[in-house]
């Protein structure tokens, strides 16, 4: 099993494709963290974890493997699962969701599927992947969540951890219902503090992206959270869904 992390995103590279782990005993599992496409080895001793979940219950792991040995050489981690003891040795086949934990403080990536009882037994190949550096800023959207039901002035929602330093350039959002009689607008709220950066969602539409006039600095571990400043007069807006834009720099 390899699986290549790239730690601005957490998602796995490439993502979207299941990883098979086959059944039979001993599996070699090899971990490599990129960030901005570029390997590194973590800060030493971080602790590296490897967890599966059974699809309905996404809190207890069926089967961790946390023992992982660094090689500088080919700047990745190398473990190895048993699959033939703990939640796995019962089990003779069937999709799971896997998450990788890393880090000082302990960082989860996002969920990936996992193929079990399928694939070759054995090791995993080595890694094969081609490093090259972005040629500029990457951009991206990042879920904070959905505000439920009708919108409420001047109530927090919404949550994210932010893993690598950038800029918020301004918010994406949707709502199942418009708000009418007057804009909707958000703003962003970072370490519990207003920021005064705002977006709006124009009243009788249900989808819009605005771009803040300067951006918003953020740094790795600020916690990211949005609240309505403005709702419709008429009709609120129900189940709004908010995405940061962010940049890494």
């Amino acid at each position: 099993m390899l699986l290549i992390l790239e730690t601005t995103t957490g998602k796995l590279v490439p993502s979207g494709e299941a990883i098979p782990l086959p059944r039979g005993g001993l599996h070699t599992v090899l971990v490599q963290f990129v960030t901005n496409s570029v390997a590194a080895l973590l800060d030493g001793g971080a602790p590296v974890a490897v967890k599966l979940y059974s699809p309905a219950d996404l809190v207890t792991p069926i089967a961790t493997l946390d023992t992982f040995t660094a090689v500088p050489a080919d700047l990745n981690y190398t473990g190895q699962f048993d699959t033939l003891s703990g939640g796995l040795a019962a089990l003779e086949r069937g999709t799971l969701l896997a998450r990788i934990s890393y880090g000082t403080p302990n960082v989860d990536s996002g969920l990936f599927h996992v193929n079990y009882g399928t694939g070759a037994a054995g090791g995993a190949a080595a890694p094969q992947i081609v490093i090259t550096q972005p040629a500029g800023p990457v951009d991206y959207v990042q879920a904070l969540g959905t505000f439920g039901g009708k919108l409420i002035l001047d109530q927090v929602e919404g949550f994210y951890r932010v893993k690598a330093a950038g800029d918020m350039l301004g918010f994406q959002l949707a709502a199942q219902d418009a708000p009418t009689g007057a804009d909707a607008v958000v703003e962003a709220i970072v370490n519990g503090v207003a920021t005064g950066k705002t977006c709006k969602l124009t009243a009788g539409a249900k989808n819009e992206e605005t771009v803040f006039g300067a951006a918003l600095p953020l740094i790795v571990g600020d916690i990211l959270r949005y609240k309505p400043t403005q709702i419709g007069s008429v009709k609120p807006g129900t189940n709004l869904s908010v995405g940061a834009i962010l940049r890494l720099t």
